[in-house]
């Protein structure tokens, strides 16, 4: 076992920490409103930290080690042209900000107000559906990842029989997740996460710090120039053409399907609708990229160094090791924990300890996170909109909970009896695909009133049809579909081979062809197509049968639907407003002058390395190719030094701000109010209108 007394100790103590405070929250929890969005009194670092923390678990870091073991820094080459794109979707507060003045509670009570009753019930079916199917593998892969980090052996015998580790490993991290979920809700998620997030980001410092005095960046060069295979460079985004899997075209569908898919993913949907209002909601997620600096910091730092430690001759002892402790293993679950097992080898006592502790708590606030996701969706969007008596608030609240505990199970029994057969990211991409007709139903919802109901459904069903097409084709091509094409249609293989590589010749860095190994499109390609169909499908659909304009101001509470509590936007929601610099950067009259600064910090800052980006790819492209010992420079100074300075500012910034918003959360829990009917039901009737509720301060709905 690599974990020493030091390790157990440093990853025990915070956990009894949050454990204390989390207990704390439990008499807050009274309500729909609790359990689903924490009574709606977060503030920004609360809202950033807590929500940076529950959506990137360890199945995440596991998936980006396996991603960066085989592409290294040249896919953060390409990925900088997000910069540009995320930068004005964030600072706009696109999908954001209108969705917290919704109030809705889900993406699928949005569905219902926009378009209709039976749309909810079917979008929170497949959202339901794609969420679990993606969770399905988190617990064994955390499972996994402990039991090689941590060098338990991989099976145990009772008396007779022999036990596969994993399975009790599975079933320990996801009691913690359940107890939290099913105790507060929401609300305990928030402030458990958000503790969690400061205590983690503490910890990622204390890890790169200790990894980059531990390894020379000559010997993380050497290794990453002279161990890698040719034209398949880890320094050099120009000197890559053979990582088909994670290259240029992953990194280029990513952006497009993130940005498209914007707020359309349901993990973490009670952040969405958990700040005290839309601006506090829209700073928390311009925050959040600042943040999670220092935890691209730590996964870069451990990503070169686990790479040097696996092939460099200096290590070639611990290396050894570490292989030897996987022996055994298929050839994809061997990759996907190579990186564990050799940080259970590599990293010191204590800092071992505290990576521990970063993987537990990342581990279990994205069970929370998961688990009350798909757990509420399942209630709140298909079971609560087919009864047709309403629910006693304890009943629902009940429900809730018992809702959380039937997706742990099924989570638990996915992991322990399906394999996963291909990567995590290629994986996660192909179920998610299942939901993709959102992003079409999310945009036009918000910011096009005409379009229509017929429009969301054929977005819907266009996408689920392509993706549950490419998943089970990805899943039978191997055993069963090459198989009976080959001796049935061999002259259509053959067809489909030549047109696949024909496209192949003529767009650089694609190699697509037919393989008796696996399916020709992957998971990131299959994501892409079923975008494109939902867009088209939406577009098409609603002017065929667009009638009459859909009411925005009424359903995002502005002018005359103004609430009291929340800052009023006198402005309707269809008014075409004078393009300027404040509007481009989304600088809108609610921002103080530490707001204008946060937003312009960003701006400049992102601004800055697209044009690094862009001057830099001009220049190898049409004028001098780089050397491969500049690109170890350019990536020491930008991905290294850079952002570890960066960090200590950071750190200190984010404790404080977190700190000070959990402090200021349970100052207003006292304060608040229940409502009852704020339970994310629509009601269609005359006299009551939950969709739209504009209340007074005592409680009293007035304006209708």
């Amino acid at each position: 076992m690599t974990m020493q007394v030091w390790d157990w100790a440093v990853l025990i103590i915070p956990v009894i920490a949050v454990t204390v405070v989390a207990l704390k929250t439990r008499k807050y929890t009274r309500s729909v409103a609790d359990f689903m969005s924490a009574s709606r009194v977060a503030g920004r670092y609360l809202v950033a930290t807590a929500q940076g923390e529950a959506s990137y678990g360890a199945t995440s870091v596991i998936a980006q080690f396996e991603l960066f073991l085989i592409a290294g820094f040249t896919f953060g080459w390409w990925l900088q042209f997000n910069n540009i794109v995320w930068l004005f979707i964030l600072l706009s507060g696109f999908i954001i900000y209108r969705y917290r003045e919704s109030r809705v509670m889900t993406l699928a009570q949005f569905f219902e107000i926009r378009y209709s009753k039976s749309f909810r019930i079917f979008a929170g079916s497949l959202a339901f559906l794609s969420g679990i199917l993606a969770y399905g593998i988190y617990p064994a892969v955390g499972a996994r990842f402990f039991i090689y980090f941590c060098g338990f052996p991989d099976t145990f015998m009772i008396g007779a029989y022999t036990f596969q580790t994993f399975v009790p490993v599975m079933l320990i991290i996801l009691l913690p997740g359940i107890l939290l979920t099913t105790l507060g809700g929401q609300l305990t998620l928030m402030v458990v996460d958000c503790l969690e997030g400061v205590i983690s980001l503490i910890f990622y410092f204390c890890v790169a710090a200790t990894l980059l005095w531990m390894f020379s960046w000559a010997d993380i060069s050497e290794a990453m120039m002279n161990y890698t295979p040719p034209n398949q460079s880890m320094f050099n985004p120009f000197n890559s053409e053979k990582n088909t899997e994670f290259g240029f075209w992953f990194v280029m569908i990513a952006i497009f399907v993130s940005a498209y898919g914007w707020q359309s993913s349901q993990v973490g949907h009670g952040f969405r609708s958990a700040a005290i209002n839309a601006h506090e909601q829209k700073m928390g997620a311009i925050l959040g990229p600042w943040r999670n600096e220092v935890r691209t910091l730590m996964l870069s730092v451990l990503g070169i160094c686990v790479f040097t430690y696996m092939h460099h001759p200096n290590f070639a002892a611990g290396a050894a090791a570490t292989t030897e402790s996987l022996s055994g293993l298929s050839d994809s679950l061997a990759k996907q924990m190579q990186a564990p097992a050799a940080l259970g080898h590599m990293l010191p006592p204590v800092i071992r300890g505290m990576f521990a502790a970063i993987m537990l708590f990342a581990l279990v606030s994205t069970d929370c996170t998961m688990m009350h996701s798909w757990g509420t969706i399942l209630v709140q969007d298909v079971i609560v909109p087919l009864r047709k008596r309403p629910l006693e608030m304890r009943q629902h609240v009940n429900l809730l909970r018992f809702a959380v505990l039937g997706v742990a199970i099924f989570a638990f029994l996915f992991s322990w009896l399906v394999p996963l057969t291909q990567y995590i990211n290629m994986f996660l991409a192909t179920v998610g695909a299942m939901f993709f007709g959102a992003g079409a139903c999310i945009i036009g919802g918000f910011y096009w009133r005409k379009g229509t109901t017929t429009a969301a459904w054929t977005a819907m069903v266009g996408a689920a049809v392509i993706s549950m097409s490419g998943a089970l084709l990805t899943q039978t091509w191997k055993a069963y579909v090459y198989p009976y094409l080959r001796d049935n249609a061999p002259g259509f293989l053959s067809g489909i081979d030549s047109v696949l590589r024909s496209i192949s010749n003529v767009i650089p860095n694609l190699d697509w062809h037919v393989s008796p190994e696996k399916f020709f499109f992957n998971g990131q390609w299959i994501s892409l197509f079923a975008a494109l169909v939902a867009i088209a499908g939406y577009v098409i659909a609603t002017y065929l049968t667009y009638r009459e304009d859909f009411d925005l101001d009424r359903m995002l509470h502005r002018g005359k639907y103004a609430i009291d509590e929340e800052h009023k936007i006198v402005q309707s929601a269809t008014k075409r407003r004078k393009l300027n610099f404040n509007l481009l950067v989304g600088i809108t009259p609610e921002f103080t002058r530490a707001d204008k600064f946060i937003s312009m910090s960003l701006f400049s800052y992102r601004i800055f390395w697209f044009m690094v980006f862009a001057v830099v790819t001009i220049w190898n492209v049409v004028f001098y190719k780089w050397p491969e010992i500049w690109w170890s420079n350019y990536w020491h100074f930008t991905a290294i030094w850079l952002p570890f300075t960066l960090a200590l500012v950071l750190v200190s910034w984010f404790t404080w701000g977190g700190l000070r918003d959990i402090r200021q959360l349970f100052i207003r829990l006292k304060t608040v109010r229940i409502d009852t009917h704020d339970d994310g039901t629509v009601d269609h009737g005359e006299l009551h209108d939950p969709a739209f509720p504009v209340v007074t301060k005592d409680g009293d709905e007035k304006g209708k």
